[in-house]
């Protein structure tokens, strides 16, 4: 069984070494942990934040 869960801010190290190792295939993420950083932080607002309807929210989801 897979589980799909929205990113949390522990998971940014661990994402950072699996782009260290990807070579294609994770064009959605930059390779730069700066920004990594950033989307990760919006994706964890943007989950915990209450809204009536989306407006452009980035969410980031991991297996």
């Amino acid at each position: 069984m897979t589980i799909v869960r929205a990113v949390r801010l522990a998971d940014l190290d661990q994402l950072w070494e699996l782009l260290e190792h990807a070579t294609y295939g994770l064009t959605t993420l930059q390779i730069n942990k700066d920004q990594l950083s950033e989307r990760v932080e919006h994706s964890h607002f943007a989950f915990n934040r209450k809204t009536e309807k989306p407006t452009g929210e980035p969410y980031v989801f991991v297996m």
